[in-house]
């Protein structure tokens, strides 16, 4: 692994009449206003959002608001799991104000799949993201059958 520096900074929800306003741009400024440095970390809510290949994904809003804009996306299939839900490393602020105690994530079970974002204490599991360095061999092809696999 190789040290990286993760763009940690909040994403902001914008309210039903500002959703037109939003966009992942914008939310990767909100992203990168705050950074931290490490060798683990989360997905950012651009990573998920632009995991998707549903052009009606637009932003965190548009999937906040509209639970099945950011589906077939690989960073949210549930693989033979019931449903999965896991933290992403930003904050949740609203433009309303007030909710400084949320933090987003991506889920997805049998009817929808999204961000979203909830009080930081609930449930909830990580999904780690690290990067290896430039010189890192891998065999497989990165399929289910023939993963990825680290060699040296």
């Amino acid at each position: 692994m190789t040290s990286h520096t993760f763009n940690i900074g909040a994403v902001e929800n914008l309210n039903q009449s500002g959703a037109e306003a939003d966009s992942i741009a914008k939310n990767i400024a909100g992203e990168k206003m705050y950074q931290w440095t490490g060798n683990v970390g989360l997905a950012n809510v651009s990573d998920i959002l632009r995991a998707s290949t549903n052009p009606k994904c637009t932003s965190a809003t548009t999937s906040n608001n509209g639970i099945n804009e950011c589906n077939s996306n690989y960073l949210l299939d549930k693989g033979t799991a019931s449903s999965l839900y896991y933290w992403i490393i930003n904050a949740s602020s609203y433009e309303s104000g007030g909710y400084s105690n949320t933090a987003w994530y991506g889920t997805v079970n049998s009817s929808y799949v999204y961000v979203n974002s909830n009080y930081a204490y609930a449930g909830g599991a990580p999904r780690l993201v690290v990067f290896l360095k430039a010189d890192t061999t891998l065999s497989g092809n990165g399929t289910l059958n023939n993963p990825f696999i680290i060699v040296q």
